[in-house]
């Protein structure tokens, strides 16, 4: 089946040369090919440090989880459709975070903190919020929520289906 190549210019710098090194066959300098199999059939993207924009992540369609450890991001403002798993460890200049996909799963944001905050996915099973700032959002569906070191004086209503609550240094 041939399927022709759809190109969009990827501005910021850091990003194109991690797309260039990772997946050259996607790439054309600062332009990547939406439609290459490289884009839509990994399922991991690894440590990224960006300085300015995640745009170009929302074209790998198949990617489930995305990893970014100690990152010096601003903003994490494009994601994969399809992804399930989201770990933001430790971000600390993050100012915004895009609207979260449906089916997200899991969401990690330890140690980061965010100008702005979307709302939670009622998808959400699998909560860390430890040594952030960020306000406690339950969902519907969580079955493992993690609240260290947030300095919270109570805990909202949690859901019936709970299975693990850690919220070890707080003020309760």
């Amino acid at each position: 089946l041939f399927r022709s190549a759809q190109w969009v210019t990827i501005q910021d710098s850091v990003m194109s040369q991690w797309l260039n090194s990772y997946y050259p066959a996607c790439m054309n300098g600062n332009d990547l090919d939406t439609t290459c199999a490289g884009t839509v059939s990994d399922s991991i993207v690894n440590t990224l440090n960006l300085t300015q924009s995640t745009f170009g992540l929302n074209f790998f369609t198949n990617v489930h989880t995305i990893y970014f450890n100690g990152s010096e991001i601003t903003n994490f403002d494009y994601l994969p459709p399809n992804l399930k798993n989201l770990y933001i460890i430790n971000a600390a200049y993050l100012v915004s975070l895009s609207p979260l996909p449906q089916g997200l799963l899991t969401l990690d944001i330890y140690g980061t903190t965010f100008s702005l905050f979307p709302t939670i996915p009622s998808s959400v099973q699998y909560l860390n919020m430890s040594y952030s700032s960020e306000p406690v959002q339950i969902t519907p569906n969580l079955k493992n929520l993690i609240l260290n070191n947030k300095n919270i004086s109570s805990i909202p209503p949690l859901p019936s289906g709970l299975e693990t609550l850690e919220c070890n240094s707080n003020i309760l």
